[in-house]
């Protein structure tokens, strides 16, 4: 039932943002657009994505080990 009712609202929003955004107006202003600002753009967010998995890559590769005799856990990366 959770699961019905999420993608009910994804597809409503969804639908929402598009209603709004005038899908004629936007493509006219894309036809206009400068190319290299685009891929500028894409270059980016594909730079920010591989980044951003590097990192979560690296955040869960940390090995924890646990001293039964000592008060603290120490961190092996």
């Amino acid at each position: 039932m959770s699961r019905i009712l999420r993608l009910l609202v994804a597809v409503g929003l969804t639908a929402a943002v598009l209603y709004n955004a005038h899908p004629g107006d936007v493509l006219r202003a894309a036809a206009h657009a400068n190319l290299t600002w685009i891929a500028l753009a894409i270059a980016l967010v594909l730079l920010d994505r591989s980044l951003m998995a590097l990192r979560w890559i690296d955040l869960l590769s940390f090995e924890i080990t646990i001293d039964q005799n000592a008060s603290y856990i120490q961190g092996d990366s």
